[in-house]
C-alpha cells in the first residue's frame, strides 16, 4: 500500500499541475485584459458600453398551468432556457464573454419573483418592463406570443451603446464577443433619400444614426453557412431571434407609431409574426434604416449537428424540441444546473459560517478545474 505521505505528495503535485494548466489555459486572458484596460486608462481610451440581452415572459408557464415555486420553476422550459443562455454567456469557460460583457434579461410582470431572484443570483441583470401597448389589431396566431411586442422595450436600454439580442431559447458553442467586431456592427447614418421613405402623417421621426444588423432566417434543411436559396423568406428578411442594435427612445417611439392603427388593413406589416415583421418593415432594405448582414457564422436558427460541427457560434433552437441536438442540450442543461448548485452550496456555507476544511476546498477546486478544462 502506498504510504500516506507519498499519497499526499502525489495529490499535491496533481493539484499544482492542474493549477498551472488552468492558469495557462484561461488566465492569460485576465492578465491581457488587465494590461490593456490599464493602458487604455493611461491613454484616455474609452470603450463602447456593450450588452447581451434576452426577453423572458411568464406567458407559457401560465398557459401550462405551472405554479411557480423554487421547487417547480424548472418546469418552465423558457425559464430554464434563460438560465442556460446566461450560463453560456457568463460562466461556461469555453463560451463565456471574454470581455466581461453583461447579460440583461427583460422580464414581464407575470415572471415570478422567485424566478427573478434566481436569475439575479445566477449573475444576470434583470429588468422588469411594462407591456408594450398595441392596437386592436393584435391577435397573435400563437398564444405564447401574447407578450412578444414587449420585446420592443429593448430599445429603452439607452445605458448601452450596442446590444446583441438573443431569443431566450438560444445557446452558445463558442464565445460570441467577436460579433461586436463584425463588419456589420457599426452605428451608421440613416439614408437621406430612400426609395421607400417614411410616412410623415402616420410615423414619428427616426434618429439620425442607428444600428440594426442580423442574419437571414435559414430553412430547416440547410448547409452551414446557409447558401442562397436556403433562406426562408429570402436574403432580405431577418429573424428577430438574433440581432444587434443601438438602443434609442426615439426609435422605440417610431416602432410604436407603426402599431397605432385600429384596423389591421392600415398596418404596413404582416401581423403573423408581429414584432419580427414590424422590425423587418422598419428596417427594410429600401427604407431609410436598412438592416445589414452579420456573418452567417454568428447564429443559425433550426440548428443541426452539422451547424455545430462547422462552426456555428450560437444556436437558436428550443432545447426541449431540438431532436438532432437533444443529447447536447440535455448535457448542457445538466452542466448548468450542476454549476449553479455548486455556487449555491458555497454561498450557503459562507452565509451560515460553515468552516470547510482546506483539503475539501482543494479537492473541489481541482474537480471544478478538470470540469472546466473538459468544457
Amino acid at each position: 500500500m502506498t504510504p500516506l505521505y507519498l499519497r499526499s505528495l502525489i495529490f499535491s503535485g496533481c493539484c499544482i499541475i492542474l493549477f498551472f494548466i488552468f492558469v495557462s489555459k484561461f488566465h492569460h486572458r485576465t492578465i491581457a485584459s488587465t494590461y490593456h484596460s490599464t493602458l487604455d486608462r493611461l491613454q484616455g481610451v474609452t470603450h463602447e458600453k456593450l450588452a447581451y440581452a434576452t426577453f423572458l415572459a411568464g406567458t407559457v408557464a401560465e398557459l401550462d398551468n405551472i405554479t411557480i415555486t423554487e421547487e417547480t420553476f424548472e418546469e418552465d422550459k423558457y425559464f430554464t432556457a434563460a438560465r442556460l443562455l446566461g450560463y453560456h454567456l457568463m460562466h461556461k469557460p469555453s463560451t463565456r464573454s471574454q470581455r466581461g460583457i453583461p447579460f440583461v434579461v427583460l422580464v414581464t410582470k407575470n415572471v415570478q419573483e422567485v424566478q427573478v431572484d434566481r436569475l439575479q443570483r445566477d449573475g444576470a441583470i434583470v429588468l422588469p418592463v411594462e407591456s408594450q401597448p398595441t392596437g386592436d389589431w393584435f391577435h397573435p396566431t400563437r398564444a405564447r406570443w401574447n407578450d412578444v411586442m414587449t420585446k420592443l422595450r429593448l430599445w429603452e436600454l439607452e445605458q448601452f451603446e450596442k446590444v446583441v439580442f438573443l431569443d431566450v431559447d438560444s445557446a452558445l458553442t463558442k464565445p460570441l464577443d467577436g460579433v461586436f467586431d463584425d463588419a456589420g456592427a457599426g452605428i451608421v447614418k440613416t439614408v437621406a433619400d430612400p426609395r421607400s421613405p417614411l410616412d410623415p402623417d402616420n410615423e414619428t421621426p427616426i434618429p439620425e444614426r442607428y444600428l440594426m444588423a442580423s442574419v437571414p432566417e435559414a430553412i430547416t434543411h440547410h448547409q452551414f453557412p446557409p447558401k442562397d436559396g436556403q433562406f426562408r423568406h429570402g436574403h432580405t428578411y431577418f429573424n428577430a431571434g438574433f440581432f444587434m442594435f443601438s438602443p434609442s427612445s426615439v426609435l422605440h417611439e417610431h416602432y410604436t407609431s407603426l402599431t397605432n392603427h385600429a384596423n389591421v388593413s392600415d398596418l404596413k406589416f404582416d401581423t403573423a409574426c408581429p414584432e419580427q415583421n414590424l422590425l423587418n418593415y422598419a428596417h427594410r432594405r429600401e427604407g431609410p434604416m436598412p438592416w445589414v448582414d452579420l456573418s452567417l457564422t454568428w447564429n443559425v436558427i433550426r440548428a443541426t449537428k452539422n451547424d455545430v460541427k462547422n462552426g456555428a457560434v450560437s444556436l437558436h433552437a428550443k432545447w426541449w424540441e431540438a431532436e438532432e441536438l437533444q443529447d447536447w442540450f440535455t448535457s448542457e442543461v445538466s452542466r448548468m444546473q450542476g454549476f449553479y448548485q455548486g455556487q449555491d452550496d458555497a454561498r450557503w456555507e459562507v452565509e451560515n459560517g460553515i468552516e470547510v476544511p482546506v483539503t475539501t476546498r482543494v479537492k473541489r477546486w481541482a474537480k471544478r478545474k478538470v470540469f472546466e478544462i473538459r468544457s
